[in-house]
């Protein structure tokens, strides 16, 4: 599936939701730029929509080491998981 993303959060005015419902999915595993502004923006809308959110640290990059890290310790602390992307696979 391609869903064009418009604004930051991947769930914003997309149709996103809508095909991880029909497809029967209860996760997501959010990868990619900027960790402190759209993967924030995603992760939150992805976990108030009641998906069990993941990240792999090593699978994101914010604007700077200190945004990366209290990006990633918001996330963990509030919305999903931190992980490393070799855990992620390793369950599959």
């Amino acid at each position: 599936y391609q869903i064009p993303k418009r604004r930051f959060s991947g769930f914003y005015q997309t149709d996103l939701d809508l095909v991880l419902r029909e497809l029967g999915r209860r996760s997501v595993v959010v990868t990619g730029v900027v960790t402190n502004i759209c993967v924030r923006s995603t992760c939150h809308d992805a976990f108030f929509l009641g998906y069990q959110v993941i990240v792999p640290r090593d699978c994101v990059r914010a604007t700077g080491p200190r945004e990366q890290e209290s990006t990633l310790w918001d996330i963990e602390t509030h919305f999903g998981t931190v992980t490393e992307s070799d855990q992620i696979i390793a369950k599959l």
